[in-house]
């Protein structure tokens, strides 16, 4: 082999081989290149000889076009179906007892609503404690969840993957869709709701206080209380919304220990014992110093037990009122509560007044700080004017309506004297009190002990079951006059002490005397409006009108009871108290009548 070079290339050529190159002992077929063999290519999908198989298999070909033609059938009406109720819950849906099938989105809502209310509204019969009682769920915070229905039942057919919403249109056309109801609770209205049911064993937990009266601490220690088991109970009540039925629940019921001992109450009182109570505050106001004794400080504070520990706090109400108090006479002005006039025979709104005082919203706080401090020129705090609102206004008062007489009564006494002073100081101060609904009312709370610097003169009063002599006496007929307004108009009287002495002029067994601090006349007026106390008087009596809201209560005293138990006559008097809706109550008090000296 010879190489050639030419220009920039380069080349071989090759000569003729000789027979002295060919190895004679090797096939020359067996060095020759195989020839490749063509690699087979995978044809497309051959559809003529597709439909040609097919049209061989006619009973496959008609199952397909069929099934096409179901599918396609399927998808018109449901798009038709779609069109046509638009705005529209589908046909076939239900929630309930409730249809909505095939009506507008806002009839659907509305006749939810309304169902969802009627079932709310229809009272539950349950049982605490063998006692038989009734819940009305609306007011209870239980009820139907009228928006999660709608919600479901307008989303039937229009949500959900493509297939998912064709399977349950096609159920709901062909079978019907009934949604199942759930519930909507409002776990804290329930509780609360549920824990107003009055069953025999029912007792409210309490938590240890701290009160002060002057320096000397008062602790009210813990009580254990039993009330309904919430956690099961409310279940129980949904269930019954979801499943409605006739026979009574049975409502569980439980101890219920408070969160906090009279250790911890009694810590926290000696916790602010040795700073808080050691040293006057001196306090600006209106331009004013005043000099807060630690025995006002006392006053301030509270006892709180809440869920992040027990302590004692600055209570903002009690340090508004308190300081407000001590501001000399001519600073500031005190609130006026709205109250009632009686002119005509017809009882007149009288409206109130807005004051000035203390204190503005942080000052409690400000005080709170300063009493941490240990240094008495740092114990100085300055106070913000505010007004202070009434805590009744006109408005409050209006809202009940007019108010109509419920019972007068009236005892008499000689003319003239000091206990008749008293009498009518006494009337004067009453006349123009307005009891709100649900409060109560005490005489010595709202009158304070009586003293000669304050206006009373001395008179006879029975002390021990002896005669003698005390500021104030003679005001024990005014509060025998209220007691039997009070018992004659079915008011609930919380507490009350005859005399020891019968005194004829009194109705026997139907009488209260008074004392500081004790003993005293207390109510609660569970009227349904405000009771206004009207007191008059002439020279040898002494009338106490009550007018309220009538709410149709009937009282009927009973022939009384007489009998002897040692040197003691000893009256039983029982007073029933009817209502139109066929509640009664029966109230009996005891009297024991003893002479002069003597006990039973």
């Amino acid at each position: 082999m010879s190489l050639e070079t030419r220009g920039t290339g380069t080349s071989v050529s090759r000569r003729p081989p000789s027979p002295d190159d060919i190895d004679l002992d090797v096939d020359p077929a067996a060095h020759a290149r195989p020839a490749t063999a063509p690699v087979p290519v995978k044809p497309a999908v051959d559809w003529r000889d597709l439909l040609t198989r097919l049209r061989g298999n006619k009973a496959r070909m008609a199952v397909l076009v069929a099934t096409g033609a179901v599918v396609l059938l399927v998808g018109a009406l449901y798009t038709l179906d779609l069109i046509v109720h638009a705005g529209q819950i589908l046909p076939g849906v239900s929630v309930g007892d409730a249809d909505v099938g095939g009506v507008s989105d806002s009839t659907a809502q509305s006749r939810l609503t309304e169902y969802a209310a009627a079932v709310g509204n229809k009272p539950i019969p349950v049982r605490v404690e063998n006692m038989d009682l009734d819940v009305v769920p609306a007011q209870t915070g239980l009820g139907l969840d009228a928006r999660a229905a709608w919600d479901e039942a307008r989303d039937v057919g229009r949500s959900g993957a493509p297939w998912t919403r064709l399977v349950r249109w096609a159920k709901a056309r062909l079978v019907g869709r009934e949604i199942a109801w759930t519930t909507a609770t409002d776990r804290d209205a329930a509780v609360a709701g549920l824990d107003k049911l009055d069953f025999p064993g029912r007792i409210d937990a309490v938590e240890p206080s701290v009160t002060w009266d002057g320096l000397e601490v008062v602790i009210t220690p813990e009580a254990i209380g039993r009330r309904i088991t919430m956690h099961r109970a409310i279940p129980l009540l949904e269930g019954r919304l979801l499943h409605p039925g006739t026979e009574r629940l049975e409502l569980p019921s439980g101890i219920v220990r408070p969160r906090y001992t009279t250790a911890d109450a009694e810590a926290a009182a000696n916790s602010v014992a040795g700073t808080w109570l050691a040293a006057p505050v001196t306090a600006t106001l209106l331009d004013t110093t005043l000099n807060l004794e630690p025995e006002d400080i006392a006053g301030f504070l509270r006892s709180s037990a809440g869920r992040n520990g027990f302590g004692i706090v600055v209570d903002p109400a009690s340090m508004a009122q308190d300081v407000s108090e001590l501001l000399p006479e001519g600073v500031g002005a005190p609130a006026v509560d709205a109250t009632y006039t009686i002119e005509n025979g017809a009882a007149i709104v009288l409206a109130g007044a807005t004051g000035i005082g203390c204190c503005a919203d942080g000052d409690a706080a400000a005080l709170q700080e300063v009493l941490d401090e240990t240094d008495p020129g740092q114990r100085v705090v300055h106070l913000t004017e505010a007004p202070l609102a009434p805590q009744r206004t006109d408005t409050d008062l209006a809202a009940y309506g007019p108010l109509v007489p419920l019972t007068s009564f009236t005892t008499k006494h000689p003319a003239g004297g000091d206990r008749v002073l008293n009498i009518h100081k006494l009337a004067d101060m009453m006349r123009g009190v307005v009891v709100m609904p649900n409060a109560s009312f005490s005489i010595n709370d709202f009158v304070g002990p009586r003293k000669k610097a304050d206006g009373w003169a001395e008179a006879k009063v029975i002390e021990d079951g002896v005669y003698s002599q005390s500021a104030g006496g003679g005001i024990s007929q005014f509060a025998t006059t209220l007691y039997n307004a009070l018992y004659w108009a079915g008011l609930e009287i919380d507490e009350h002490t005859p005399h020891s002495i019968y005194i004829s002029r009194y109705p026997r067994g139907r009488e209260a005397t008074l004392g500081y601090p004790k003993p005293d006349l207390v109510f609660t007026n569970n009227s349904p409006g405000p009771l206004l106390i009207w007191p008059s008087y002439s020279d040898s009596s002494i009338t106490v009108e009550l007018w309220g809201i009538s709410d149709g209560r009937a009282v009927e005293a009973l022939e009384q009871d007489l009998t002897r138990q040692g040197m003691c006559r000893v009256v039983t008097d029982t007073r029933v108290i009817r209502w139109p809706d066929g509640r009664e109550v029966s109230d009996r008090y005891r009297t024991y009548y003893h002479r002069e000296g003597y006990g039973c």
